[in-house]
């Protein structure tokens, strides 16, 4: 995938997340995840990449 079309695809991601706000508030924090959780997801998934030069 080109560092393009990537950065589109999480340009449609958040654009999506921020319809869905606007369409119907925020979710309620009992339906959400944890920061701590989220961001060791997220850590994680980098840790996995390869490093590239952009």
């Amino acid at each position: 995938m080109s560092v393009t079309a990537d950065l589109r695809a999480r340009i449609d991601v958040l654009a999506s997340a921020l319809g869905d706000i606007a369409a119907n508030g925020y979710p309620s924090p009992e339906s959400g995840v944890l920061w701590e959780v989220a961001r060791g997801g997220h850590l994680a998934r980098l840790a996995g990449e390869e490093p590239r030069v952009v």
